[in-house]
């Protein structure tokens, strides 16, 4: 639970950080540090995209490449917003 109270909390953190409108749904991106933080993310997906207002989430693979992005550091793992 206090997992998945930090990824909602840096979702809005983040979006107060860079005016983003908070019912604007976003596409989340999550590096996942370990694979612990890959299963509570999948785990709690459902929830994780009410409360936050998410349209898409999903665990980055291994050196994938992504674009400019807002970030922050949710347990052991990057979350990160594509701006």
């Amino acid at each position: 639970i206090e997992w998945v109270k930090a990824f909602i909390t840096s979702i809005r953190n983040l979006r107060a950080e860079y005016d983003i409108n908070p019912g604007k749904p976003l596409d989340v991106m999550l590096k996942a540090a370990n694979a612990e933080d890959a299963s509570r993310l999948e785990a709690s997906k459902q929830v994780l995209m009410s409360l936050a207002k998410l349209e898409a989430v999903r665990v980055l693979e291994a050196g994938e490449q992504t674009p400019a992005c807002a970030t922050a550091l949710v347990g052991k793992s990057e979350l990160m917003i594509p701006m």
